[in-house]
C-alpha cells in the first residue's frame, strides 16, 4: 500500500468518536474499508473503561468516511485498527 487510510468524516480530531449519552472511555476498533472510503465493517476489538451497548458503537462506527488507501494512484480496499475514545462532546 502506498498511502493508508485516513480518517476523513465522522470522528472528531481523527481518535474521538462522539456519541450523546455515552458513558465515555476507550475501545479498539477493526474497520474494513471498500476503495470509496465506506466502512464495510466494523468489529470492536477491545475495550477499556466503555460499557456503551455494543450495537450503538458500532451504528456510529459505520458512518465513519476515510480517505481510502491507495496503490499508486488506484483507490483500494483496505483494513485499520485504530484506538478511539468515546466522548459525549468533543470540548469534553
Amino acid at each position: 500500500m502506498t498511502t493508508p487510510p485516513a480518517v476523513a468524516d465522522g470522528l472528531t480530531r481523527g481518535e474521538l468518536l462522539e456519541l450523546p449519552g455515552t458513558k465515555g472511555g476507550y475501545i479498539t476498533v477493526r474497520f474494513w474499508i471498500n476503495a470509496l472510503g465506506e466502512v464495510v465493517r466494523a468489529k470492536i476489538v477491545g475495550v477499556d473503561g466503555n460499557e456503551d451497548d455494543e450495537e450503538k458503537l458500532l451504528a456510529a462506527l459505520r458512518q465513519v468516511r476515510f480517505l481510502p488507501a491507495r496503490i499508486g494512484h488506484a483507490a483500494v480496499p483496505s483494513e485499520l485498527e485504530m484506538e478511539l475514545r468515546v466522548v459525549r462532546a468533543a470540548g469534553l
